[in-house]
């Protein structure tokens, strides 16, 4: 474990293990500390998403243009991964019909950058 990682600690570490027979194994590990940034999607993307709560359909709207397609993966409250998929146009229609009431997790991410809505479902 790196204690406080910072982009500095990236490089090639030399893990050695040693079992209760004495026996070892040795390994190179080339470890890369990346930063992620944190964004608002409805500031930082013009993202809207409505209605919310709704029956289970959701209306992804873009109102800034990027250079590369947003992702977009859907989670349900234990953090299990529901749907994927990349908004390629200025709209969407997400369908989440099938899913019971809930609160769901919508994570959203351009790079590094990377957003969370929350998606209310009421039946």
């Amino acid at each position: 474990m790196v204690n406080n990682a910072s982009l500095l600690n990236s490089g090639i570490y030399n893990v050695t293990v040693t079992d209760g027979n004495g026996c070892k194994g040795f390994a190179n590990v080339d470890i890369e500390i990346m930063t992620v940034g944190t964004v608002q999607p409805a500031i930082e993307w013009g993202l809207s998403i409505s209605p919310n709560p709704s029956f289970g359909l959701f209306e992804v709207v873009l109102k800034k243009s990027h250079i590369n397609p947003l992702q977009f993966s859907v989670f349900d409250e234990s953090g299990r991964l529901l749907r994927s998929f990349a908004l390629e146009t200025d709209t969407k229609t997400l369908d989440l019909t099938d899913l019971p009431s809930g609160i769901y997790l919508l994570r959203i991410a351009e790079g590094r950058n990377t957003g969370f809505m929350r998606l209310a479902i009421l039946k």
